[in-house]
């Protein structure tokens, strides 16, 4: 079981890391400075509510709305980027990390 925690950790970041360059990407496609802007913000939603060990914790209803929320964004900006597959690509992942989080969820994991 172990195992598989750390394994739905590890795919997480990788698709949470994705979806914040992806909505990077959107922006940059406006202009460099949006893209910039997207970046810092996404960066530090994930730290304040998101990461592993936030400086704020959600209620987990919460948690899992705003991580959905940010995926959304993320494959919406992919698409209308013109990155369809992409988009269909990491829509599927972020939906595999958001029903591991409602089978295990973080909290369970780090106590």
């Amino acid at each position: 079981m172990i195992a598989v925690r750390g394994l739905q950790l590890l795919v997480a970041f990788f698709v949470e890391v994705l979806a914040f360059l992806a909505l990077a990407w959107w922006g940059s496609r406006v202009s460099w400075v949006l893209g910039a802007a997207v970046l810092v913000v996404g960066a530090s939603v994930w730290a304040l509510f998101l990461a592993p060990r936030p400086r704020h914790r959600l209620p987990r209803s919460a948690r899992l709305g705003l991580l959905a929320l940010v995926f959304a964004g993320a494959v919406v900006g992919l698409a209308v980027s013109g990155w369809s597959v992409g988009a269909v690509v990491l829509g599927a992942a972020a939906l595999l990390v958001l029903v591991s989080e409602v089978v295990w969820p973080r909290s369970v994991t780090h106590g």
